[in-house]
């Protein structure tokens, strides 16, 4: 039972060795694809500085009503989408093998 189990580590451990690790490469043509993605970030993050103007306006307009403080949440909400936004380019690339030495 030992020289199985020994063989069959030795035969999991090359699997990952041997499987192929291409980096990403844009296809011919698709030039466009990348301006289209810049624009939609950027309506995106001009959505998330709207929405942080608001809710900072309907604080300020609700806080003599003492109901200032409910409008914390788009604050919030505009903040952690501009986060997400500004950081999903760098996060997929990561994820799709950016830090395997690819260009």
């Amino acid at each position: 039972m030992n020289l199985i189990d020994t063989a069959v580590v030795k035969l999991v451990s090359r699997v990952p060795q041997a499987l192929p690790s291409p980096c990403p490469t844009q296809p011919p043509g698709t030039a466009g694809v990348t301006d289209i993605m810049g624009w939609v970030m950027w309506g995106g993050l001009v959505l998330c500085i709207i929405g942080i103007m608001v809710g900072g306006a309907l604080m300020w307009t609700q806080s003599r009503r003492g109901e200032g403080s409910d409008n914390i949440n788009k604050i919030l909400y505009g903040c952690l989408g501009a986060i997400v936004i500004g950081a999903a380019a760098g996060l997929i690339g990561f994820l799709a093998g950016g830090a395997n030495g690819c260009a």
